[in-house]
C-alpha cells in the first residue's frame, strides 16, 4: 500500500509542474495481428520555457542644498580714543556641509563614481580655494552597490547606498554672491 501512496505522490509532483509532455510522433500505429510483437513505441519528449527577465534599472540621488551661507562677524566699534577696533567678531558658515545619498533600487547591482570639479572661470586658486574659502568632495570612487532589497525601500549604506560630501571651509576675504564655484558629477555604470 505504501508503494502504491508514494507512487501516486510521485506522479502528482511530475504532473503538477510547468512543463509539456506531448508525443512527438503523432501518427497512427496499427496493430494488424494479435499474434508476435503486438507492441507500439511512443516517444515523450519534454519542452522546458523558463521565464527570462530583462535587468530594470532605477537609481536615485538625493542631495542637500548646495548652497552655503557663511554669516560674516562684525568689525566692531571704532574707539576713536585708542584708534583701534574693539567689539569685532568673526563669521561663520551656517551650513558647512552637504551630503549625496545615492541609492541603488534595481534588479541588478550597479557601480558609482564621484567628481568634484571646480569652476573654470573665477578667481580660484589651486582648483579648490576662492577668497579665502576652499571646497572639499569626499564621495564613492568605483563603489558597487547591491541590486534593492525587498522590503528594504530605504536603503542599506554599504549595501544598495552610498553617500558623497561636499564641505566648505575658511574665511571668505571678499564678499560673494550667488557665485558657482564647482560641480560634483555622480556617473552610474552597470557594475
Amino acid at each position: 500500500m505504501k508503494k502504491i501512496l508514494a507512487t501516486i505522490l510521485a506522479l502528482t509532483m511530475v504532473f503538477s509542474l510547468g512543463v509539456s509532455a506531448f508525443a512527438a510522433d503523432t501518427s497512427p500505429k496499427n496493430i494488424e495481428a494479435v499474434t508476435g510483437d503486438n507492441t507500439a513505441e511512443i516517444d515523450v519528449t519534454l519542452n522546458a520555457t523558463l521565464p527570462t527577465a530583462t535587468p530594470s534599472y532605477y537609481v536615485t540621488v538625493e542631495w542637500d542644498s548646495m548652497t552655503f551661507e557663511y554669516a560674516g562677524g562684525s568689525a566692531g566699534t571704532w574707539d576713536h580714543t585708542n584708534h583701534q577696533w574693539t567689539g569685532a567678531s568673526t563669521g561663520s558658515w551656517t551650513d558647512d556641509s552637504a551630503d549625496i545619498t545615492i541609492t541603488n533600487h534595481s534588479s541588478e547591482g550597479v557601480t558609482v563614481a564621484g567628481s568634484y570639479a571646480p569652476a573654470t572661470s573665477g578667481q580660484y586658486v589651486s582648483g579648490t580655494a576662492y577668497n579665502g574659502v576652499t571646497v572639499n568632495f569626499t564621495g564613492p570612487s568605483d563603489t558597487e552597490l547591491d541590486a534593492g532589497n525587498a522590503g528594504n525601500i530605504a536603503g542599506t549604506p554599504g549595501g544598495n547606498q552610498t553617500t558623497a560630501s561636499v564641505s566648505v571651509s575658511g574665511d571668505p576675504d571678499t564678499a560673494i554672491g550667488n557665485l558657482v564655484v564647482g560641480t560634483v558629477t555622480i556617473t552610474i555604470t552597470e557594475a
